[in-house]
C-alpha cells in the first residue's frame, strides 16, 4: 500500500504478525472491554501486525523500524506464535528497493519486534547488518537502556539485533529531537521506553506521523488505553494526548506499527469529544507532482 504526504511517498510493509498476552497489551483496561476489541486465543493472546514503513523522498530511502527479522529461537517462536521469518527483505524487493539502497533506518526503540530485522543471520549462520549502507538512528538513552536492561525490561531485548550496528560503525546515537532530512524529523516521546521516538514527515502543507508504540493500533485511541509494557505510562498518556491533538488539527496521516486491519488513517473528534479513526485508502491519496527542490542530508 502506497500513500503520499505531499510529495513524500510512504509504503506500508507488512513484515509479520504475532501474538501477545492481551492483558499485558491493554494494561489496566478490563478484559471484558478489551476482549471485544481484540478477541484472545485459548492462551489469552491477541494477534497484532508488525508494520514497517518505507519513506521515499527525492534522494533518500528511509526505513522506519525493521520488524521481527529471522533470528528468533524456538522458545520465542512458540511464545509469540511466530511461524515465519519477517518479510521485510522480500517486501522491499517487491518495491524495487535493495538493502543497499536504504540510506537511513530509524528505530523507534530497540524491542525485538521493532529492531529484529536490523541485523540478519545469513545461510552460513553469520550475523551481519541488514542494511549495510544505512545509518541507523537510535536515541542514546534507549541504547543505554537496551545495553543494561533490568529484570523487567530484559525479555524485550535481543542484543544480537543491535550490537552489530555499533561494531560495524553504522550506528548514530541521538541526543533528543533530531532531523533526518529537512522534512523528516524525529521527536522523543518516552513512555514506552525511556527515549522512545516517533517520526514526523511534512511536505507541501501535509503532515504524517509514525508513532511507533506510542499509538500502536487503532484500539489504543482512548488516551488511557496503555500497554502494561510501557515503562512510564503517565508519560505515554501525555505524549499520546499531544500527538492526537496535533494529528487532528493538522489532519495528519497516522502510520500505525501494530494495526492489522487499517494501519493508515486520520483522527478527528466526534460529537462526544472522543477520537475516531478514519482509514485512508491508498487509491484516494493524491499522487505527488514534481519535487519543488532536492532533499538534502542533515
Amino acid at each position: 500500500m502506497t500513500h503520499y504526504v505531499g510529495d513524500i511517498t510512504v509504503d506500508v510493509i507488512r513484515d509479520a504478525a504475532y501474538r501477545i498476552d492481551g492483558g499485558a497489551a491493554f494494561g489496566v483496561v478490563p478484559r471484558t472491554t478489551w476482549a471485544k476489541l481484540a478477541p484472545p486465543d485459548r492462551r489469552g493472546r491477541i494477534t497484532v501486525a508488525v508494520n514497517c514503513y518505507l519513506i521515499r523522498t527525492k534522494r533518500q530511502n528511509i526505513l522506519v523500524d525493521t520488524g521481527l527479522g529471522n533470528k528468533l529461537g524456538e522458545k520465542w517462536r512458540d511464545a509469540y506464535a511466530v511461524t515465519k521469518d519477517g518479510r521485510l527483505p522480500a517486501e522491499l524487493a517487491a518495491l524495487g528497493v535493495s538493502p543497499e539502497q536504504i540510506h537511513y533506518v530509524v528505530l523507534t526503540h530497540l524491542h525485538f519486534d521493532h529492531a529484529g530485522g536490523a541485523t540478519v543471520r545469513d545461510k552460513a549462520g553469520v550475523l551481519r547488518v541488514a542494511f549495510p549502507n544505512a545509518v541507523y538512528l537510535v536515541q542514546r538513552r534507549d541504547w543505554e537502556e537496551a545495553l543494561h536492561p533490568n529484570e523487567r525490561t530484559r525479555p524485550a531485548f535481543q542484543p544480537e539485533d543491535f550490537l552489530p550496528l555499533k561494531e560495524t560503525g553504522r550506528l548514530r546515537l541521538l541526543e533528543g529531537d533530531s532531523f533526518v532530512t529537512p522534512r523528516v524529523s524525529l521527536v522523543v516521546t518516552g513512555g514506552h521506553t525511556t527515549a522512545h521516538q516517533l517520526v514526523r514527515v511534512a511536505s507541501r502543507g501535509q503532515v504524517g506521523y509514525f508513532p511507533g508504540d506510542l499509538l500502536p493500533a487503532v484500539y489504543y485511541l482512548p488516551p488511557p488505553y496503555i500497554p502494561a509494557y510501557d515503562l512510564f505510562p503517565l508519560t505515554t498518556l501525555e505524549a499520546k494526548k499531544t500527538l492526537l491533538r496535533r494529528a487532528a488539527r493538522k489532519e495528519a496521516l497516522l502510520f500505525l506499527s501494530h494495526e492489522k486491519n487499517t494501519p493508515v488513517g486520520r483522527v478527528a473528534l466526534d460529537e462526544r469529544n472522543h477520537y475516531v479513526f478514519a482509514p485512508a485508502a491508498p487509491a484516494d491519496e493524491k499522487a505527488p507532482g514534481p519535487h519543488p527542490r532536492q532533499e538534502k542530508k542533515v
